[in-house]
């Protein structure tokens, strides 16, 4: 099974992830975590990387190659075109998708990754690209071509997901992203029923997930609730 958990900054995807690759542990499963090997390695593990791992945890953008420029540039710096930043993404996510995705998937891997294709298709519509300019670059045309299984949406209202992000200790990155008009914005984008469509129309199962309230509140609806279809 291959699931992105998506939202918008500062609901509680993180703690999905988290929780899910904790979970997994305590059943015996053997978890690669992508994200770490990308920091530990300086680029994107492949699939000899990944080796006999039952479960791969694996993040967008990535943390190494045209991803960590992404986070320490692009994302940060306002004068950069949406559009250059939806090619970057692009091209990010095509790497990741042949070195990571696409090998765990041919193995019949667990896959989860914080984030995809359905970030790209909320925030680059919202920072006002067209979406038929985002659906043909190539990096997405393939992730379209290999949906995942589920897409799970952490919800949360802005005005929560702002004080969260004030209250991380050292989440202060200057993404123009995160201010207050467009995450209002990308909330309404992500329940858009034209969103999910696009998913759903290729065999994509769309779910939403609470992540109001503590962040025990969060782990215990992502253990109910994602855990057994995890199991499926």
């Amino acid at each position: 099974m291959f699931v992105i958990i998506d939202g918008i900054d500062g609901s509680g995807k993180g703690v999905i992830v988290e929780c899910l690759a904790a979970a997994l542990r305590e059943q015996g499963r053997d978890v690669f975590d992508a994200r770490a090997a990308m920091r530990r390695e300086g680029r994107v593990p492949g699939a000899e990387d990944i080796g006999g791992a039952d479960a791969v945890v694996t993040t967008e953008p990535a943390y190494a190659w045209a991803g960590l420029a992404l986070r320490e540039e692009l994302l940060r710096n306002p004068a950069y075109d949406p559009l250059t930043v939806a090619q970057a993404f692009a091209v990010d996510r095509e790497i990741h998708y042949r070195r990571v995705i696409l090998p765990s998937s041919a193995a019949d891997k667990l896959i989860i990754s914080e984030r995809g294709i359905s970030g790209s298709l909320a925030y680059q519509v919202v920072a006002g690209i067209p979406e038929e300019k985002i659906l043909a670059l190539p990096g997405n045309r393939l992730a379209l071509e290999n949906p995942p299984d589920l897409l799970v949406l952490a919800q949360l209202d802005a005005e929560t997901a702002l004080k969260r992000l004030a209250a991380r200790a050292g989440k202060d990155d200057g993404s123009y992203y995160e201010r207050r008009p467009f995450l209002e914005e990308l909330a309404v984008r992500y329940r858009d029923p034209a969103f999910r469509e696009i998913f759903q129309s290729r065999g994509t199962r769309v779910i939403e997930i609470s992540t109001e309230g503590t962040l025990a509140d969060t782990e215990a609806r992502a253990r109910t609730l994602l855990l057994p279809l995890l199991a499926q």
